[in-house]
């Protein structure tokens, strides 16, 4: 029972960084068509102290067209309850002096394998603890039957992982 609990909870956590990944953002003048950004758009009143930062909202979206005017394709979600959401896709304008900051996103090779060796590497501490060779039931001083367990790392596995970090 417990292995198989453990077992899924890997597994989910595995699905999930694969189906993540990392994603760096990169400032940019002028996006491209098709490209997937991160527009910082100033949020202004009256109450706000001169002085103090500027704040900022940010939205995400796929570039349409660029130019005096950028055209953004985005995506909204609103969790209504528990089973029920609700998806709305909406085209935003925004003039070339309405916005901050502009940011291509980026998959991150490298980002994103660092976090599945971290999270693996996490995992097999985990398996290595939770299936410990032996009973508690058996008396002190006496070792258990078999081998130890132990993790087996071969060097170029560790240098392909080391390959792709330094790489990305």
């Amino acid at each position: 029972m417990r292995s198989s609990r453990c077992g899924s909870v890997i597994l989910a956590v595995a699905a999930s960084v694969l189906v993540a990944g990392c994603y760096t953002y990169e400032p940019i003048d002028r996006p491209v068509p098709g490209n997937e950004v991160r527009v910082l758009i100033p949020v202004t009143s009256a109450l706000d102290d001169p002085n103090a930062a500027q704040r900022t909202v940010s939205v995400e979206g796929i570039v349409i067209a660029s130019g005096d005017t950028l055209v953004l394709a985005i995506q909204t979600r609103n969790q209504i309850n528990q089973f029920r959401e609700v998806i709305r896709y909406d085209t935003i304008k925004l003039a070339s002096d309405a916005y901050a900051g502009l940011q291509l996103k980026e998959f991150s090779k490298s980002k994103s394998v660092g976090l599945g060796v971290a999270i693996f590497g996490g995992a097999a501490l985990a398996a290595t603890y939770v299936f410990k060779g032996g009973s508690t039931n058996d008396p002190p001083g006496i070792p258990p039957p078999g081998p130890n367990p132990a993790i087996v790392v071969n060097r170029s596995l560790l240098s392909a992982i080391w390959g792709l970090l330094t790489t990305g």
